[in-house]
């Protein structure tokens, strides 16, 4: 009995935060290893590589990694220029990338807080006039029965599940696309990135998004973020041949989120 197809995304997160981990996104997007990466505008090193990740335009979904701490002027005001803020990066993406983002999420999933979500989706439905060229945004939910299985970081993942299905509600009712389910959550810490990754495809359907954070370090990053040398891990195996097998064996492919949910009823 063959096994039946699943179709999901996997997107690496934070291009442009260093050049080092740009460079590691580039090669996943050309192995065909990832159909998805969220641009960090904010950071110095994105006017660096933005020009690399426009060539795979057609291969990947390129989005916007909406942030509020890259941004010294955020850190104190956060609250009286959201909405400034987030017109700035879309400003920022669309100048240097040449359109609109394909799809949005947020450095620690930002996105969904009550203060910033509801500015995001007024600002998308502005931008985004029709419906047919609306971008996906990232929802960080899934079934709980699926979170307590993989028992990755519990309460972050129920956290994020909790605050995924409230944006959830909101991204049906604006008529927003947006992933199935979501997995890609753990501590950073583990020498087996293999077994993390064959957790988070535990019971997974079509439509379903795994997050990543491939890369690799230097003293810059380390300056920037507590993400760095899980990202090597994450990389190397991103482009190993054991990453394809498992995929194979599952009868998985990756698809580009933005295509497929044309015809996929989210909800």
């Amino acid at each position: 009995m063959s096994l039946k197809k699943i179709f999901i995304s996997i997107c690496a997160d934070d291009f442009g935060i260093t050049e080092k981990v740009s460079t590691g996104i580039l090669e996943l997007a050309k192995k065909g290893s990832i159909t998805a990466t969220s641009c960090l505008v904010n950071s110095s090193d994105f006017n660096k590589v933005y020009s690399k990740i426009k060539k795979f335009k057609k291969q990947l979904d390129i989005g916007l990694h909406l942030d509020f701490t890259f941004n010294p002027t955020m850190k104190k005001n956060i609250f009286l220029n959201t909405k400034d803020e987030i017109n700035f990066q879309f400003k920022k993406f669309e100048k240097t990338m040449g359109f609109l983002p394909d799809f949005i999420d947020g450095h620690h999933h930002i996105h969904q807080l009550p203060f910033i979500r509801n500015t995001l989706i007024n600002i998308i439905k502005k931008k985004y006039k029709k419906n047919d060229k609306k971008p996906w945004v990232r929802i960080t939910s899934d079934e709980y029965k699926n979170i307590f299985l993989r028992n990755e970081s519990l309460v972050k993942s129920l956290f994020l599940t909790i605050l995924g299905n409230s944006f959830k509600k909101m991204a049906i009712k604006n008529n927003l696309k947006f992933n199935k389910r979501f997995s890609g959550i753990y501590n950073f810490k583990t020498s087996n990135y293999k077994k993390k990754f064959e957790n988070f495809l535990l019971n997974i359907n079509s439509g379903h998004l795994i997050m990543v954070h491939p890369g690799v370090s230097d003293k810059k990053l380390i300056s920037l973020d507590n993400v760095t040398l899980a990202r090597e891990k994450e990389l190397k195996f991103l482009k190993s041949k054991q990453f394809k097998k498992i995929l194979k064996s599952k009868n998985i492919k990756l698809i580009r989120l933005s295509k497929y949910l044309k015809s996929f009823k989210t909800n």
